[in-house]
């Protein structure tokens, strides 16, 4: 149980909603709100308070960024809040129709422009733990809580947007679409260097996985489009 407050009052967290952990941090959540508070111990580097108040600021779809600054019963920094977004599974994504991916492709890619604007590069859309779940398949994909952020006033603006689109497109071919594929199909029933192909050809045009894949789908949904890719 723990016991926390925010703009809105008190909130009393149990574990009913409690949802998970990582080195930085137990994770709950309420409604359309998750709570993330910090460890009173920190094993890796975090948001500090003034890193939260910059980003609230800042506006994004799926990119989920924090909204409220948490505080203990001292008055101590102790997490943030961001919305709460159910994962209802890869399946479920890639069964999606494909305006709905669009769409979601489009706010993405709009999100990593509006974080680079800001100077705001995001290093941890892919952990190397598999096993640390920062996204959510819902009616599109979401990253719930990519955690690092890196605010760097001296950079160029237009390298960072390109970064954090190219993390995306790292995430989108790795822990997506390859993932897709091994489930399916299994790790030898697809031909991984023609899915590999499309990444390299979207990079050998200067445009994003995302815009690549947005301009070649013809299918009804994205798991129609990978079949068609891979078999």
């Amino acid at each position: 149980m723990r016991l926390v407050f925010d703009s809105n009052g008190k909130k009393l967290l149990t574990k009913f909603d409690f949802i998970g952990k990582g080195e930085e941090a137990k994770v709950y959540h309420k409604g359309d709100v998750a709570y993330k508070c910090y460890h009173h111990i920190a094993w890796c580097s975090r948001l500090l308070p003034e890193d939260v108040s910059f980003l609230q600021g800042i506006y994004t779809d799926c990119i989920l960024l924090p909204q409220t600054t948490l505080y203990n019963i001292f008055g101590d920094f102790c997490g943030y809040t961001t919305r709460y977004i159910e994962d209802l599974g890869l399946l479920h994504f890639m069964g999606l129709p494909t305006d709905a991916v669009l769409r979601n492709f489009k706010l993405l890619s709009n999100d990593a422009r509006v974080l680079g604007e800001n100077r705001v590069l995001v290093s941890d859309f892919m952990p190397k733990d598999t096993r640390v779940k920062n996204y959510s398949f819902n009616e599109g994909l979401y990253f719930v809580d990519p955690g690092k952020y890196f605010i760097n006033y001296d950079s160029d603006r237009e390298k960072i947007v390109k970064r954090n689109k190219d993390l995306i497109d790292n995430f989108l071919f790795f822990r997506v679409l390859n993932k897709f594929c091994k489930e399916r199909f299994g790790d030898y029933g697809y031909d991984f260097s023609k899915l590999y192909s499309s990444l390299s050809e979207a990079r050998d045009n200067d445009v994003s996985f995302l815009e690549y894949i947005a301009c070649d789908i013809k299918e009804d949904t994205l798991e129609d489009y990978v079949k068609r890719k891979v078999l």
